[in-house]
Protein backbone atom coordinates (compact mmCIF):
# COMPACT_ATOMS: atom_id res chain seq x y z
CA UNK A 1 0.00 0.00 0.00
CA UNK A 2 1.52 3.10 -0.91
CA UNK A 3 0.17 6.71 0.84
CA UNK A 4 1.91 8.93 -1.46
CA UNK A 5 0.38 10.02 -4.95
CA UNK A 6 1.61 7.96 -7.44
CA UNK A 7 2.02 9.68 -10.94
CA UNK A 8 1.71 7.83 -14.18
CA UNK A 9 4.56 8.19 -16.75
CA UNK A 10 3.95 10.43 -19.74
CA UNK A 11 3.12 9.08 -23.04
CA UNK A 12 6.21 10.01 -25.65
CA UNK A 13 4.12 9.26 -28.84
CA UNK A 14 6.07 8.37 -31.50
CA UNK A 15 8.72 11.30 -31.49
CA UNK A 16 12.45 11.61 -29.88
CA UNK A 17 13.61 13.45 -27.47
CA UNK A 18 14.83 17.04 -28.33
CA UNK A 19 18.54 16.38 -28.27
CA UNK A 20 18.04 13.25 -29.62
CA UNK A 21 16.23 13.92 -32.54
CA UNK A 22 18.56 16.86 -33.17
CA UNK A 23 21.85 14.38 -32.91
CA UNK A 24 20.02 12.00 -35.52
CA UNK A 25 21.73 11.77 -38.55
CA UNK A 26 22.83 9.05 -40.75
CA UNK A 27 26.06 7.99 -41.89
CA UNK A 28 26.75 7.76 -45.48
CA UNK A 29 27.30 4.27 -45.12
CA UNK A 30 24.21 3.23 -43.31
CA UNK A 31 22.16 4.95 -45.83
CA UNK A 32 19.59 2.41 -47.84
CA UNK A 33 20.89 3.91 -51.39
CA UNK A 34 24.52 3.53 -50.38
CA UNK A 35 23.81 -0.36 -49.28
CA UNK A 36 21.66 -0.90 -52.29
CA UNK A 37 23.82 0.76 -54.07
CA UNK A 38 26.83 -1.37 -53.17
CA UNK A 39 25.10 -4.70 -53.34
CA UNK A 40 23.83 -3.99 -56.89
CA UNK A 41 27.59 -2.85 -57.75
CA UNK A 42 29.25 -5.78 -56.43
CA UNK A 43 26.63 -8.28 -57.71
CA UNK A 44 27.17 -6.43 -60.91
CA UNK A 45 31.22 -6.66 -60.38
CA UNK A 46 30.95 -10.13 -59.77
CA UNK A 47 28.90 -10.65 -62.77
CA UNK A 48 31.19 -8.74 -64.86
CA UNK A 49 34.13 -10.66 -63.44
CA UNK A 50 32.67 -13.97 -64.74
CA UNK A 51 31.40 -12.65 -67.74
CA UNK A 52 35.22 -11.22 -68.40
CA UNK A 53 36.81 -14.37 -67.64
CA UNK A 54 34.66 -16.42 -69.89
CA UNK A 55 35.55 -13.80 -72.54
CA UNK A 56 38.96 -13.99 -71.55
CA UNK A 57 39.16 -17.78 -71.68
CA UNK A 58 37.52 -17.74 -74.86
CA UNK A 59 39.74 -15.14 -76.92
CA UNK A 60 42.33 -17.14 -75.46
CA UNK A 61 41.41 -20.06 -76.96
CA UNK A 62 41.09 -17.89 -80.37
CA UNK A 63 44.65 -17.12 -79.60
CA UNK A 64 46.07 -19.98 -79.68
CA UNK A 65 44.19 -21.13 -82.78
CA UNK A 66 45.11 -17.51 -84.33
CA UNK A 67 49.26 -18.72 -83.63
CA UNK A 68 49.25 -22.55 -84.73
CA UNK A 69 47.21 -21.33 -87.70
CA UNK A 70 49.46 -18.43 -88.39
CA UNK A 71 52.45 -20.13 -87.97
CA UNK A 72 51.19 -23.00 -90.42
CA UNK A 73 50.28 -20.46 -93.07
CA UNK A 74 54.08 -18.73 -92.99
CA UNK A 75 55.78 -22.43 -93.25
CA UNK A 76 53.08 -23.32 -96.25
CA UNK A 77 53.99 -19.98 -97.61
CA UNK A 78 57.90 -20.76 -97.63
CA UNK A 79 57.58 -24.54 -97.81
CA UNK A 80 58.33 -24.69 -101.41
CA UNK A 81 61.22 -22.67 -101.23
CA UNK A 82 62.20 -24.55 -98.33
CA UNK A 83 62.02 -27.83 -100.39
CA UNK A 84 64.50 -26.45 -103.76
CA UNK A 85 67.04 -25.64 -100.91
CA UNK A 86 66.98 -28.51 -99.24
CA UNK A 87 66.74 -31.01 -102.17
CA UNK A 88 69.57 -28.65 -103.73
CA UNK A 89 71.10 -28.89 -100.65
CA UNK A 90 71.62 -24.31 -101.40
CA UNK A 91 72.66 -23.06 -98.01
CA UNK A 92 72.53 -19.66 -99.78
CA UNK A 93 68.81 -20.34 -100.24
CA UNK A 94 68.42 -21.97 -96.91
CA UNK A 95 69.41 -18.55 -95.27
CA UNK A 96 67.07 -16.42 -97.48
CA UNK A 97 64.10 -18.83 -96.31
CA UNK A 98 64.81 -18.84 -92.47
CA UNK A 99 65.23 -14.89 -92.69
CA UNK A 100 61.79 -14.98 -94.12
CA UNK A 101 60.62 -16.78 -91.64
CA UNK A 102 61.95 -13.95 -89.00
CA UNK A 103 59.69 -11.59 -90.68
CA UNK A 104 56.86 -13.13 -88.11
CA UNK A 105 58.08 -11.52 -84.88
CA UNK A 106 57.18 -13.97 -82.17
CA UNK A 107 59.57 -16.54 -83.97
CA UNK A 108 62.57 -16.06 -82.17
CA UNK A 109 64.39 -19.24 -83.85
CA UNK A 110 64.38 -21.37 -87.63
CA UNK A 111 66.33 -23.94 -88.17
CA UNK A 112 66.50 -25.47 -91.93
CA UNK A 113 68.06 -29.38 -93.03
CA UNK A 114 68.13 -31.88 -95.20
CA UNK A 115 67.33 -35.32 -94.45
CA UNK A 116 70.58 -36.71 -93.36
CA UNK A 117 70.12 -33.46 -90.61
CA UNK A 118 72.68 -31.78 -92.05
CA UNK A 119 71.81 -27.91 -91.00
CA UNK A 120 71.73 -25.74 -93.77
CA UNK A 121 70.74 -22.61 -92.31
CA UNK A 122 69.85 -21.58 -88.77
CA UNK A 123 69.31 -18.06 -86.99
CA UNK A 124 68.49 -17.62 -83.30
CA UNK A 125 67.83 -14.75 -81.58
CA UNK A 126 67.27 -13.79 -78.06
CA UNK A 127 63.18 -14.78 -76.62
CA UNK A 128 61.50 -11.96 -75.14
CA UNK A 129 61.01 -12.03 -70.94
CA UNK A 130 58.98 -10.55 -68.75
CA UNK A 131 57.73 -10.60 -65.18
CA UNK A 132 54.17 -12.23 -65.77
CA UNK A 133 56.24 -15.52 -67.18
CA UNK A 134 54.01 -17.47 -64.61
CA UNK A 135 50.81 -16.99 -66.85
CA UNK A 136 52.34 -17.07 -69.88
CA UNK A 137 53.12 -20.66 -69.05
CA UNK A 138 49.76 -21.00 -67.34
CA UNK A 139 48.02 -19.61 -70.78
CA UNK A 140 50.54 -20.63 -73.57
CA UNK A 141 52.43 -23.21 -71.63
CA UNK A 142 56.40 -23.51 -72.78
CA UNK A 143 58.17 -21.79 -76.00
CA UNK A 144 55.85 -23.43 -78.59
CA UNK A 145 57.95 -25.40 -81.32
CA UNK A 146 56.77 -26.00 -84.98
CA UNK A 147 58.36 -29.05 -87.73
CA UNK A 148 57.08 -29.59 -91.02
CA UNK A 149 58.53 -32.64 -93.36
CA UNK A 150 59.87 -31.23 -97.04
CA UNK A 151 59.24 -33.53 -99.78
CA UNK A 152 59.21 -33.54 -103.10
CA UNK A 153 57.62 -35.79 -106.10
CA UNK A 154 60.82 -37.60 -106.75
CA UNK A 155 60.22 -41.79 -105.64
CA UNK A 156 63.11 -40.50 -102.91
CA UNK A 157 60.24 -38.03 -101.41
CA UNK A 158 61.93 -36.50 -97.86
CA UNK A 159 64.55 -34.25 -98.96
CA UNK A 160 64.48 -32.18 -95.25
CA UNK A 161 62.96 -30.40 -92.64
CA UNK A 162 62.19 -26.85 -91.31
CA UNK A 163 61.29 -26.24 -87.80
CA UNK A 164 60.47 -23.34 -85.84
CA UNK A 165 60.30 -22.00 -82.24
CA UNK A 166 57.70 -18.93 -81.08
CA UNK A 167 58.18 -16.59 -78.48
CA UNK A 168 55.17 -17.11 -76.42
CA UNK A 169 55.66 -14.53 -73.51
CA UNK A 170 55.79 -11.81 -76.98
CA UNK A 171 52.61 -13.02 -77.73
CA UNK A 172 51.40 -13.41 -74.21
CA UNK A 173 52.19 -10.12 -73.49
CA UNK A 174 50.07 -8.51 -76.10
CA UNK A 175 47.03 -11.09 -75.27
CA UNK A 176 47.44 -9.96 -71.27
CA UNK A 177 47.29 -5.93 -71.84
CA UNK A 178 44.57 -6.73 -74.26
CA UNK A 179 42.37 -8.63 -71.13
CA UNK A 180 43.73 -5.82 -68.94
CA UNK A 181 41.98 -3.94 -70.97
CA UNK A 182 38.98 -5.89 -70.35
CA UNK A 183 39.10 -6.23 -67.17
CA UNK A 184 39.21 -2.41 -66.25
CA UNK A 185 37.23 -1.48 -68.39
CA UNK A 186 34.68 -3.66 -67.01
CA UNK A 187 35.50 -2.78 -63.34
CA UNK A 188 35.46 0.84 -64.35
CA UNK A 189 32.06 0.07 -66.01
CA UNK A 190 30.91 -1.17 -62.83
CA UNK A 191 31.81 1.68 -60.49
CA UNK A 192 29.92 4.34 -62.48
CA UNK A 193 27.33 1.78 -62.57
CA UNK A 194 27.83 2.05 -58.80
CA UNK A 195 27.45 5.91 -58.67
CA UNK A 196 24.99 5.69 -60.87
CA UNK A 197 22.63 3.49 -58.88
CA UNK A 198 23.92 5.49 -55.65
CA UNK A 199 22.44 8.61 -57.15
CA UNK A 200 18.59 6.85 -58.27
CA UNK A 201 18.27 4.59 -55.20
CA UNK A 202 19.29 8.27 -53.26
CA UNK A 203 16.76 10.15 -55.62
CA UNK A 204 14.08 7.21 -55.21
CA UNK A 205 14.27 6.01 -51.76
CA UNK A 206 16.89 7.72 -49.32
CA UNK A 207 15.73 11.32 -50.14
CA UNK A 208 11.96 10.51 -49.40
CA UNK A 209 12.75 8.87 -46.45
CA UNK A 210 14.50 11.15 -44.92
CA UNK A 211 11.74 13.51 -45.89
CA UNK A 212 9.41 11.14 -43.68
CA UNK A 213 12.25 11.37 -40.94
CA UNK A 214 11.80 14.61 -40.91
CA UNK A 215 8.07 14.53 -41.00
CA UNK A 216 7.93 12.63 -37.62
CA UNK A 217 10.93 14.49 -35.94
CA UNK A 218 8.58 17.39 -36.25
CA UNK A 219 5.48 16.29 -34.37
CA UNK A 220 4.86 16.86 -30.81
CA UNK A 221 5.56 14.13 -28.82
CA UNK A 222 3.04 15.44 -25.94
CA UNK A 223 0.49 16.43 -28.73
CA UNK A 224 0.86 14.40 -31.62
CA UNK A 225 -1.24 15.71 -34.76
CA UNK A 226 -1.91 13.51 -37.79
CA UNK A 227 -1.95 16.63 -40.06
CA UNK A 228 2.13 17.05 -39.74
CA UNK A 229 2.01 13.95 -41.61
CA UNK A 230 2.34 15.04 -45.27
CA UNK A 231 1.57 12.36 -48.10
CA UNK A 232 3.60 13.91 -51.72
CA UNK A 233 0.97 13.21 -54.52
CA UNK A 234 3.95 11.57 -56.57
CA UNK A 235 4.15 8.73 -53.53
CA UNK A 236 0.26 8.50 -53.32
CA UNK A 237 -0.19 5.11 -54.71
CA UNK A 238 3.29 3.96 -54.13
CA UNK A 239 4.66 2.10 -51.13
CA UNK A 240 6.45 5.30 -49.48
CA UNK A 241 3.05 6.62 -49.97
CA UNK A 242 1.43 3.56 -48.10
CA UNK A 243 3.59 4.11 -45.07
CA UNK A 244 2.61 7.44 -44.90
CA UNK A 245 -0.48 6.70 -44.57
CA UNK A 246 -0.28 4.33 -42.04
CA UNK A 247 1.63 6.16 -40.13
CA UNK A 248 -0.99 9.32 -40.74
CA UNK A 249 -3.85 6.61 -39.17
CA UNK A 250 -1.14 5.22 -36.19
CA UNK A 251 -0.67 8.80 -35.63
CA UNK A 252 -5.29 9.39 -34.89
CA UNK A 253 -5.13 6.36 -33.06
CA UNK A 254 -2.20 7.39 -30.68
CA UNK A 255 -3.54 10.98 -30.65
CA UNK A 256 -7.03 9.34 -29.26
CA UNK A 257 -5.43 7.11 -27.17
CA UNK A 258 -3.23 9.47 -25.79
CA UNK A 259 -6.20 11.61 -24.68
CA UNK A 260 -7.41 8.97 -23.01
CA UNK A 261 -4.89 7.77 -21.16
CA UNK A 262 -4.14 11.32 -19.82
CA UNK A 263 -7.65 11.84 -18.71
CA UNK A 264 -7.51 8.42 -17.10
CA UNK A 265 -4.55 9.33 -15.18
CA UNK A 266 -5.90 12.93 -13.81
CA UNK A 267 -8.79 10.65 -12.71
CA UNK A 268 -6.38 8.29 -10.90
CA UNK A 269 -3.87 11.17 -9.69
CA UNK A 270 -6.91 12.98 -8.12
CA UNK A 271 -8.35 9.59 -6.88
CA UNK A 272 -4.94 8.79 -4.91
CA UNK A 273 -4.53 12.22 -3.84
CA UNK A 274 -8.15 12.32 -2.23
CA UNK A 275 -7.09 8.54 -1.05
CA UNK A 276 -4.00 9.70 0.46
CA UNK A 277 -5.43 12.47 2.41
CA UNK A 278 -7.53 10.25 3.84
CA UNK A 279 -5.03 7.54 5.02
CA UNK A 280 -3.32 10.21 5.94
CA UNK A 281 -5.35 12.39 8.12
CA UNK A 282 -7.48 8.91 9.44
CA UNK A 283 -7.00 8.89 13.58
CA UNK A 284 -5.39 5.40 13.14
CA UNK A 285 -2.63 4.20 11.79
CA UNK A 286 -1.68 2.25 8.21
CA UNK A 287 0.63 0.59 7.55
CA UNK A 288 2.36 -1.55 4.78
CA UNK A 289 4.72 -4.48 5.86
CA UNK A 290 6.41 -7.44 4.77
CA UNK A 291 5.54 -11.11 6.07
CA UNK A 292 8.25 -10.60 8.37
CA UNK A 293 7.19 -7.32 9.73
CA UNK A 294 9.05 -5.11 8.07
CA UNK A 295 7.46 -1.60 7.98
CA UNK A 296 7.24 -0.12 4.40
CA UNK A 297 4.45 2.88 4.27
CA UNK A 298 3.04 4.25 7.29
CA UNK A 299 0.69 7.49 7.39
CA UNK A 300 1.15 10.40 9.97
CA UNK A 301 -1.14 9.38 12.60
CA UNK A 302 1.24 5.70 13.25
CA UNK A 303 4.41 8.16 14.21
CA UNK A 304 1.98 9.62 16.98
CA UNK A 305 0.78 6.26 17.85
CA UNK A 306 4.39 5.12 18.48
CA UNK A 307 5.15 8.15 19.93
CA UNK A 308 7.55 9.18 17.14
CA UNK A 309 9.07 12.76 16.49
CA UNK A 310 7.95 14.71 13.68
CA UNK A 311 11.53 13.68 11.67
CA UNK A 312 11.68 10.35 12.48
CA UNK A 313 10.17 7.34 10.51
CA UNK A 314 9.33 3.81 10.98
CA UNK A 315 10.07 2.84 7.66
CA UNK A 316 12.38 -0.15 7.79
CA UNK A 317 12.17 -1.04 11.39
CA UNK A 318 9.98 -4.25 12.31
CA UNK A 319 6.90 -3.77 14.62
CA UNK A 320 8.63 -6.26 16.59
CA UNK A 321 10.74 -2.96 17.76
CA UNK A 322 7.71 -2.04 19.38
CA UNK A 323 6.35 -4.62 21.42
CA UNK A 324 6.19 -5.97 24.53
CA UNK A 325 8.54 -8.92 24.59
CA UNK A 326 5.74 -11.69 25.61
CA UNK A 327 3.49 -9.94 22.80
CA UNK A 328 6.36 -10.79 19.87
CA UNK A 329 5.37 -14.79 19.54
CA UNK A 330 1.96 -13.74 18.78
CA UNK A 331 1.91 -11.33 15.88
CA UNK A 332 4.68 -13.69 14.71
CA UNK A 333 2.41 -16.78 14.30
CA UNK A 334 -0.48 -14.31 13.09
CA UNK A 335 1.93 -12.98 10.14
CA UNK A 336 3.03 -16.92 9.22
CA UNK A 337 -0.72 -18.11 9.28
CA UNK A 338 -2.16 -14.86 7.81
CA UNK A 339 0.76 -15.37 4.59
CA UNK A 340 -0.32 -18.99 4.45
CA UNK A 341 -3.73 -18.37 3.95
CA UNK A 342 -3.24 -15.55 1.41
CA UNK A 343 -1.97 -17.82 -1.12
CA UNK A 344 -5.66 -18.93 -1.10
CA UNK A 345 -8.60 -17.55 -2.50
CA UNK A 346 -11.13 -15.42 -0.78
CA UNK A 347 -10.07 -12.07 2.00
CA UNK A 348 -8.20 -13.18 4.97
CA UNK A 349 -8.32 -10.69 7.84
CA UNK A 350 -6.63 -11.24 11.68
CA UNK A 351 -7.53 -9.07 14.60
CA UNK A 352 -5.96 -9.23 17.62
CA UNK A 353 -4.31 -6.97 20.68
CA UNK A 354 -0.91 -5.99 21.41
CA UNK A 355 0.76 -4.03 23.88
CA UNK A 356 3.35 -1.49 22.15
CA UNK A 357 5.92 0.39 23.72
CA UNK A 358 5.84 3.82 22.42
CA UNK A 359 9.42 5.47 21.20
CA UNK A 360 8.80 7.69 24.36
CA UNK A 361 8.80 4.26 26.63
CA UNK A 362 5.18 4.43 27.44
CA UNK A 363 3.10 1.42 27.42
CA UNK A 364 -0.44 1.19 25.46
CA UNK A 365 -2.85 -1.28 23.91
CA UNK A 366 -3.40 -1.24 20.31
CA UNK A 367 -6.09 -3.24 18.24
CA UNK A 368 -4.26 -4.53 15.10
CA UNK A 369 -5.99 -5.51 11.91
CA UNK A 370 -3.66 -7.30 9.56
CA UNK A 371 -4.98 -8.16 6.12
CA UNK A 372 -2.59 -8.97 2.50
CA UNK A 373 -2.80 -6.75 -0.16
CA UNK A 374 -4.15 -8.42 -3.31
CA UNK A 375 -2.20 -8.74 -6.29
CA UNK A 376 1.03 -7.34 -5.20
CA UNK A 377 4.21 -7.69 -7.22
CA UNK A 378 5.65 -8.72 -3.98
CA UNK A 379 4.14 -10.13 -0.45
CA UNK A 380 2.93 -6.93 1.21
CA UNK A 381 0.02 -6.54 4.14
CA UNK A 382 -1.79 -3.72 5.44
CA UNK A 383 -2.12 -2.97 9.33
CA UNK A 384 -4.60 -0.98 10.79
CA UNK A 385 -3.48 0.08 14.30
CA UNK A 386 -6.26 2.01 16.52
CA UNK A 387 -4.56 3.14 20.44
CA UNK A 388 -7.45 1.17 22.76
CA UNK A 389 -5.66 1.97 25.82
CA UNK A 390 -8.31 4.73 26.91
CA UNK A 391 -11.48 2.71 25.73
CA UNK A 392 -9.39 -0.74 27.71
CA UNK A 393 -9.06 1.28 30.60
CA UNK A 394 -12.90 2.46 30.23
CA UNK A 395 -14.32 -1.25 30.03
CA UNK A 396 -12.15 -2.31 32.87
CA UNK A 397 -13.46 0.22 35.12
CA UNK A 398 -17.02 -0.27 34.10
CA UNK A 399 -16.25 -3.85 34.66
CA UNK A 400 -14.76 -2.76 38.05
CA UNK A 401 -18.18 -0.38 38.87
CA UNK A 402 -20.39 -3.17 37.32
CA UNK A 403 -18.80 -6.00 40.05
CA UNK A 404 -18.11 -3.70 42.71
CA UNK A 405 -19.74 -1.83 45.47
CA UNK A 406 -19.42 1.92 44.45
CA UNK A 407 -19.41 3.13 48.17
CA UNK A 408 -17.20 0.88 49.62
CA UNK A 409 -15.42 -0.35 46.79
CA UNK A 410 -15.99 -4.28 47.79
CA UNK A 411 -17.30 -6.75 45.58
CA UNK A 412 -20.98 -6.27 45.27
CA UNK A 413 -23.52 -9.25 45.20
CA UNK A 414 -23.15 -9.99 41.48
CA UNK A 415 -19.78 -10.39 42.04
CA UNK A 416 -19.90 -12.08 45.22
CA UNK A 417 -22.52 -14.76 43.71
CA UNK A 418 -20.59 -15.63 40.72
CA UNK A 419 -17.50 -16.40 43.02
CA UNK A 420 -19.62 -18.16 45.23
CA UNK A 421 -20.51 -20.33 42.69
CA UNK A 422 -16.70 -20.51 41.16
CA UNK A 423 -16.03 -21.82 44.53
CA UNK A 424 -18.93 -24.43 44.54
CA UNK A 425 -18.24 -25.37 41.11
CA UNK A 426 -14.60 -26.33 42.11
CA UNK A 427 -15.72 -28.39 45.23
CA UNK A 428 -17.89 -30.53 42.70
CA UNK A 429 -15.57 -30.96 40.44
CA UNK A 430 -12.68 -32.12 42.53
CA UNK A 431 -15.49 -33.98 44.90
CA UNK A 432 -13.71 -37.29 44.62
CA UNK A 433 -10.77 -35.72 46.37
CA UNK A 434 -13.04 -35.00 49.27
CA UNK A 435 -10.65 -32.37 50.39
CA UNK A 436 -11.26 -29.10 52.04
CA UNK A 437 -15.07 -27.05 51.90
CA UNK A 438 -16.26 -23.44 51.45
CA UNK A 439 -17.80 -21.29 54.21
CA UNK A 440 -19.40 -18.09 54.14
CA UNK A 441 -19.67 -15.47 57.01
CA UNK A 442 -22.96 -13.17 57.13
CA UNK A 443 -22.45 -9.85 59.03
CA UNK A 444 -25.28 -7.32 59.71
CA UNK A 445 -24.46 -4.74 61.76
CA UNK A 446 -27.00 -3.62 64.92
CA UNK A 447 -28.03 -0.76 65.52
CA UNK A 448 -26.60 0.88 61.93
CA UNK A 449 -30.22 2.03 61.14
CA UNK A 450 -30.65 4.36 64.26
CA UNK A 451 -26.81 6.09 63.29
CA UNK A 452 -28.32 6.15 59.62
CA UNK A 453 -31.76 8.16 60.80
CA UNK A 454 -30.16 10.03 63.54
CA UNK A 455 -27.15 11.26 62.49
CA UNK A 456 -27.56 11.19 58.76
CA UNK A 457 -27.07 8.65 55.22
CA UNK A 458 -23.54 11.02 54.86
CA UNK A 459 -22.38 9.69 58.61
CA UNK A 460 -23.92 6.15 57.67
CA UNK A 461 -22.13 5.85 54.92
CA UNK A 462 -18.64 7.12 56.64
CA UNK A 463 -19.10 4.25 59.32
CA UNK A 464 -19.98 1.45 56.33
CA UNK A 465 -16.58 2.33 54.65
CA UNK A 466 -14.58 2.19 58.13
CA UNK A 467 -16.70 -1.39 58.21
CA UNK A 468 -15.05 -2.17 54.88
CA UNK A 469 -11.49 -1.33 56.00
CA UNK A 470 -11.79 -3.01 58.63
CA UNK A 471 -13.11 -5.88 57.44
CA UNK A 472 -10.82 -5.83 54.54
CA UNK A 473 -7.96 -6.16 57.21
CA UNK A 474 -8.97 -9.06 58.72
CA UNK A 475 -9.41 -11.52 55.75
CA UNK A 476 -6.25 -13.23 54.05
CA UNK A 477 -5.29 -13.48 50.73
CA UNK A 478 -7.72 -16.48 50.16
CA UNK A 479 -11.03 -14.90 51.58
CA UNK A 480 -13.10 -12.60 49.23
CA UNK A 481 -15.43 -10.00 51.55
CA UNK A 482 -17.83 -7.76 49.94
CA UNK A 483 -20.97 -5.72 50.45
CA UNK A 484 -24.91 -7.75 50.21
CA UNK A 485 -26.40 -4.23 50.41
CA UNK A 486 -27.70 -1.79 53.24
CA UNK A 487 -25.61 -2.81 56.31
CA UNK A 488 -25.13 -6.93 55.62
CA UNK A 489 -21.47 -8.12 54.25
CA UNK A 490 -20.28 -11.27 53.21
CA UNK A 491 -17.10 -13.13 53.79
CA UNK A 492 -16.32 -16.26 51.51
CA UNK A 493 -14.04 -18.67 52.66
CA UNK A 494 -13.90 -20.86 49.36
CA UNK A 495 -10.92 -23.36 50.66
CA UNK A 496 -11.51 -23.90 54.31
CA UNK A 497 -9.42 -26.64 55.38
CA UNK A 498 -10.58 -27.30 59.12
CA UNK A 499 -13.97 -25.99 60.22
CA UNK A 500 -12.35 -24.20 63.22
CA UNK A 501 -10.44 -21.95 61.17
CA UNK A 502 -14.32 -20.40 60.09
CA UNK A 503 -14.78 -19.85 63.48
CA UNK A 504 -11.28 -18.34 64.36
CA UNK A 505 -11.97 -15.76 61.58
CA UNK A 506 -15.48 -15.03 62.76
CA UNK A 507 -13.96 -14.35 65.81
CA UNK A 508 -11.26 -12.13 64.30
CA UNK A 509 -14.25 -10.03 62.34
CA UNK A 510 -15.86 -9.60 65.80
CA UNK A 511 -12.59 -8.15 67.73
CA UNK A 512 -11.92 -6.13 64.23
CA UNK A 513 -15.41 -4.21 64.93
CA UNK A 514 -15.56 -4.22 68.62
CA UNK A 515 -13.43 -1.09 68.77
CA UNK A 516 -15.12 2.22 68.51
CA UNK A 517 -15.56 4.09 65.34
CA UNK A 518 -14.34 7.95 64.36
CA UNK A 519 -16.55 9.46 62.08
CA UNK A 520 -16.11 13.09 62.30
CA UNK A 521 -15.19 13.40 66.00
CA UNK A 522 -18.74 11.00 66.62
CA UNK A 523 -17.61 7.98 68.61
CA UNK A 524 -19.88 5.27 66.96
CA UNK A 525 -19.99 1.72 68.44
CA UNK A 526 -21.49 -1.56 65.82
CA UNK A 527 -22.04 -4.90 66.58
CA UNK A 528 -22.43 -7.70 63.98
Amino acid sequence: MCFAGVTLPRSTGVGLPEKARDQQRLRWRDRLSVKQARIAVGLTLLIGLLFSGIQIMWDLREEQHLIDRTVNQVLATLRESATQAAYGLDETLAARVVSGIFEYDPVYEAELRDNFNNVLARKVEQPSSSNRAFLTQLMFGENQEYEIALQTDAPSGLVGHLRVKIDTDLIADGFLNRASRVLWSGILRNLLLGLVLVAFFYTTLTKPLLGIAAQLRKIDPEKPDSADIDIPTHHSRNELGMILQTMRSLMERVSTNLDRLLEAQKKVRDRENRLSAIVQNVADGILTITPNGRIVEHNAATKEILGMLRDETAKGRTLHEFLMPHAIPLLEHSLEELAAHAQGSGTVEKRFTLPIIRADQKEIDVSIALRPIPDSATPLMTAVLNDITVRKRYEEQLIYMANHDTLTNLPNRSMLERSLSDALQTHKDSAAKRSGATAILFIDLDRFKVINDSLGHDVGDLLLRAVALRLQRVIGRQEIVGRLGGDEFLIIIPELKETQDAAILSQAVLDALAPSFDINGRVLFVTP
